[in-house]
């Protein structure tokens, strides 16, 4: 009775928790960046739209091009994927998909909509 009692009190150590691990799948990932790339796409585009209606020149451009795009990367960060615990069960590299991934075409497509309307407008 007591090598029972002995053996019920140790904790198993061999036994691997198969939940441990997210497991991924590719279609699924794909089409989660598919929905940061279309979110990040049309939040670039519109606040290329602003600064140029608003006529922002030079660095200023710039500053609201890194706070758009920071303030939508942390809002869908914790609105939608709800915080750093789930974030690993969508992305594969949540942070950089996030916030990183895709920074020049973000940029590229935020410049031509504030160039385009900077000279609509003026």
């Amino acid at each position: 009775m007591k090598n029972s009692d002995q053996l019920q009190s140790q904790p198993r150590t061999n036994v691997k928790d198969i939940y441990a691990e997210p497991v991924f799948y590719d279609v699924n990932i794909s089409h989660n960046n598919s929905l940061i790339t279309r979110l990040k796409d049309i939040t670039s585009l519109s606040f290329g739209c602003c600064s140029g209606i608003l006529q922002l020149t030079a660095w200023k451009g710039v500053f609201l091009f890194l706070i758009a795009n920071l303030v939508s990367g942390v809002l869908f960060y914790f609105l939608i994927i709800s915080g750093p615990k789930a974030s690993k069960q969508y992305f594969k590299k949540p942070l950089f998909s996030i916030f990183i991934g895709d920074f020049a075409r973000y940029f590229s497509s935020y410049v031509m909509a504030w160039c385009l309307l900077y000279a609509l407008v003026n």
